[in-house]
Protein backbone atom coordinates (compact mmCIF):
# COMPACT_ATOMS: atom_id res chain seq x y z
CA UNK A 1 0.00 0.00 0.00
CA UNK A 2 1.36 3.40 -0.97
CA UNK A 3 1.00 5.92 1.84
CA UNK A 4 0.69 9.55 0.74
CA UNK A 5 3.03 12.12 2.22
CA UNK A 6 1.68 13.98 4.04
CA UNK A 7 -1.24 11.70 4.87
CA UNK A 8 -3.43 14.56 6.11
CA UNK A 9 -2.74 18.01 4.60
CA UNK A 10 -3.28 21.41 6.18
CA UNK A 11 -5.14 20.12 9.24
CA UNK A 12 -6.56 23.11 11.15
CA UNK A 13 -4.45 24.06 14.20
CA UNK A 14 -1.96 21.27 13.34
CA UNK A 15 -0.67 21.48 9.78
CA UNK A 16 0.44 18.43 7.80
CA UNK A 17 0.49 14.98 9.40
CA UNK A 18 2.89 12.23 8.29
CA UNK A 19 2.25 8.56 9.05
CA UNK A 20 4.73 7.36 11.64
CA UNK A 21 3.61 3.78 12.35
CA UNK A 22 0.88 1.64 10.82
CA UNK A 23 -0.77 -0.44 13.53
CA UNK A 24 -3.62 -1.99 11.53
CA UNK A 25 -4.61 -1.90 7.86
CA UNK A 26 -7.08 -3.59 5.59
CA UNK A 27 -7.21 -1.98 2.12
CA UNK A 28 -6.97 1.37 3.97
CA UNK A 29 -5.06 2.43 7.04
CA UNK A 30 -7.35 1.62 9.97
CA UNK A 31 -5.20 2.40 12.99
CA UNK A 32 -1.93 4.30 12.85
CA UNK A 33 0.11 7.07 14.39
CA UNK A 34 1.06 10.36 12.77
CA UNK A 35 3.51 13.11 13.61
CA UNK A 36 3.21 16.83 12.95
CA UNK A 37 6.21 19.03 12.10
CA UNK A 38 6.81 19.65 15.82
CA UNK A 39 7.00 15.94 16.67
CA UNK A 40 3.59 15.81 18.35
CA UNK A 41 2.07 12.37 18.00
CA UNK A 42 -1.52 11.51 17.07
CA UNK A 43 -3.44 8.25 17.20
CA UNK A 44 -5.64 7.93 14.12
CA UNK A 45 -8.50 5.50 13.63
CA UNK A 46 -10.59 4.99 10.52
CA UNK A 47 -14.08 4.16 11.74
CA UNK A 48 -16.10 4.30 8.51
CA UNK A 49 -15.38 3.33 4.90
CA UNK A 50 -18.95 3.19 3.56
CA UNK A 51 -19.60 5.94 0.95
CA UNK A 52 -16.72 7.97 2.41
CA UNK A 53 -13.89 7.51 4.91
CA UNK A 54 -14.04 8.91 8.42
CA UNK A 55 -11.09 9.16 10.78
CA UNK A 56 -10.70 10.37 14.31
CA UNK A 57 -7.31 11.96 14.94
CA UNK A 58 -6.47 12.28 18.63
CA UNK A 59 -3.32 13.63 20.30
CA UNK A 60 -1.70 10.78 22.20
CA UNK A 61 1.01 10.64 24.84
CA UNK A 62 3.91 8.25 24.60
CA UNK A 63 2.78 6.57 27.83
CA UNK A 64 -0.73 5.95 26.49
CA UNK A 65 0.59 4.61 23.21
CA UNK A 66 3.01 2.23 24.92
CA UNK A 67 0.21 1.00 27.20
CA UNK A 68 -1.97 0.39 24.16
CA UNK A 69 0.77 -1.51 22.31
CA UNK A 70 1.48 -3.61 25.41
CA UNK A 71 -2.23 -4.52 25.62
CA UNK A 72 -2.64 -2.75 28.95
CA UNK A 73 -5.63 -0.78 27.65
CA UNK A 74 -8.30 -1.03 24.99
CA UNK A 75 -8.07 0.99 21.78
CA UNK A 76 -11.16 3.02 22.71
CA UNK A 77 -9.63 3.76 26.14
CA UNK A 78 -6.56 5.21 24.43
CA UNK A 79 -8.77 7.47 22.32
CA UNK A 80 -10.66 8.62 25.41
CA UNK A 81 -7.44 9.73 27.14
CA UNK A 82 -7.47 12.87 24.99
CA UNK A 83 -6.68 16.10 26.85
CA UNK A 84 -6.26 18.27 23.75
CA UNK A 85 -8.60 18.93 20.85
CA UNK A 86 -9.15 16.12 18.35
CA UNK A 87 -9.90 16.28 14.64
CA UNK A 88 -12.63 14.48 12.71
CA UNK A 89 -11.61 13.90 9.10
CA UNK A 90 -13.90 12.90 6.24
CA UNK A 91 -12.64 11.91 2.79
CA UNK A 92 -15.26 12.17 0.05
CA UNK A 93 -14.69 9.33 -2.42
CA UNK A 94 -16.06 11.28 -5.39
CA UNK A 95 -14.16 14.53 -4.96
CA UNK A 96 -11.17 13.02 -3.08
CA UNK A 97 -11.45 16.09 -0.86
CA UNK A 98 -10.83 15.90 2.88
CA UNK A 99 -12.82 18.00 5.31
CA UNK A 100 -11.69 18.62 8.86
CA UNK A 101 -13.63 19.43 11.99
CA UNK A 102 -11.93 20.34 15.23
CA UNK A 103 -13.52 18.70 18.27
CA UNK A 104 -12.89 20.21 21.69
CA UNK A 105 -11.32 17.66 24.02
CA UNK A 106 -14.07 18.20 26.59
CA UNK A 107 -16.98 18.37 24.13
CA UNK A 108 -20.00 16.12 24.28
CA UNK A 109 -19.62 15.58 20.53
CA UNK A 110 -16.15 14.02 20.94
CA UNK A 111 -17.20 11.97 23.97
CA UNK A 112 -20.25 10.67 22.07
CA UNK A 113 -18.18 9.76 19.01
CA UNK A 114 -15.71 7.80 21.15
CA UNK A 115 -18.60 6.18 23.04
CA UNK A 116 -20.11 4.92 19.77
CA UNK A 117 -16.87 3.20 18.69
CA UNK A 118 -17.71 0.08 20.70
CA UNK A 119 -15.91 -2.20 18.22
CA UNK A 120 -12.69 -0.63 19.53
CA UNK A 121 -13.19 -2.08 23.00
CA UNK A 122 -10.42 -4.54 22.22
CA UNK A 123 -6.71 -4.65 23.00
CA UNK A 124 -4.18 -4.44 20.16
CA UNK A 125 -3.65 -8.22 20.14
CA UNK A 126 -7.35 -8.76 19.39
CA UNK A 127 -7.66 -6.55 16.33
CA UNK A 128 -9.23 -8.33 13.32
CA UNK A 129 -6.15 -8.84 11.12
CA UNK A 130 -3.65 -9.52 13.89
CA UNK A 131 -1.64 -12.71 13.49
CA UNK A 132 -0.82 -12.94 17.18
CA UNK A 133 2.74 -11.70 16.69
CA UNK A 134 3.35 -9.02 19.31
CA UNK A 135 6.98 -8.84 18.19
CA UNK A 136 5.96 -6.59 15.32
CA UNK A 137 5.58 -3.63 17.68
CA UNK A 138 8.59 -4.26 19.93
CA UNK A 139 10.98 -2.01 17.98
CA UNK A 140 8.40 0.77 17.92
CA UNK A 141 7.77 0.37 21.66
CA UNK A 142 11.53 0.57 22.33
CA UNK A 143 11.75 3.76 20.24
CA UNK A 144 8.85 5.30 22.18
CA UNK A 145 10.33 4.34 25.55
CA UNK A 146 13.70 5.90 24.61
CA UNK A 147 11.90 9.12 23.65
CA UNK A 148 10.13 9.19 27.00
CA UNK A 149 13.38 9.05 28.98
Amino acid sequence: MTIPSPFFKDVPSIGDLEVEQVLEEYHVLLLFTCLDKHGNRYLCVCYNIHLHQDWLVVPVTTETLVSLLRNEMMIRQALAQVDKNAIAVTLDYETRKETYKELRHDSDELKELIRTLKELDVPMDATPTDDGDQESFEEYIEKLEKEAQ
